[in-house]
């Protein structure tokens, strides 16, 4: 692994969003939000709570990108799948939306492969000390969670060394709706054009 992290503001990126229908959602909706709830913490998810169906909303005419949230799932394309495949997940995973994607009338499939995207690991390794645009969610309130700024950049925030090892991806709890994944699989990401369909800015490792 190299000393480099990469960061995703993914889960806070408005244009991810996409007005869509999902199976689990209209079938079990609290099972769905359970989902959504264990993989922003980081945490396994079965596959139970993942959606097999999206659709469309009448309003969605955007062309459906590498990655997108559905009803608070991560969903992405075949391309990312591919490359996370080679890599460490930990306790994550990619659960085939096994009946597919589909225009707003259910019923016309939209072309390729999705996924949901499961984080599965945690690591605490952000440094706020080091990272100064970072705004902590709790003024005054000593060493607490912490948020984006408004512009985002490369190097603009820090982890320690405990952020190379373990698996490649990972969401850390001390930075709000933030997912990390390793030097190289971020740079597997970049060299494939997807660095901004992912949002992922680089971070520095602080030595030490």
């Amino acid at each position: 692994m190299t000393a480099q992290v990469w960061v995703s503001r993914a889960m806070q990126a408005s244009m991810l969003i996409r007005h869509v229908h999902t199976d689990i959602f209209q079938n079990d909706e609290a099972r769905a939000l359970e989902g959504e709830r264990r993989n922003e913490r980081g945490e396994f998810v079965p596959a139970d709570m993942c959606p097999k169906r999206v659709w469309l909303e009448a309003d969605e005419d955007r062309p459906i990108p590498d990655m997108f949230f559905a009803e608070g799932q991560p969903i992405v394309s075949t391309r990312v799948a591919e490359i996370l495949s080679r890599f460490d997940l930990g306790n994550g995973a990619l659960y085939p939306v096994a009946e597919g994607v589909f225009q707003s009338d259910n019923a016309t499939p939209i072309a390729g492969a999705y996924f949901s995207w499961i984080f599965g690991s945690t690591k605490s390794a952000f440094l706020e000390a080091h990272s100064p645009t970072a705004e902590p969610l709790m003024p005054g309130g000593g060493r607490n969670r912490c948020v984006f700024p408004f512009a985002m950049s490369d190097g603009a925030f820090a982890v320690s060394r405990d952020a190379l090892s373990g698996p490649d991806v990972w969401i850390d709890p001390l930075l709000l709706k933030s997912m990390f994944v390793s030097g190289a699989l971020g740079d597997a990401l970049e060299a494939a054009g997807l660095r901004k369909a992912l949002c992922l800015f680089k971070c520095q490792v602080i030595q030490g």
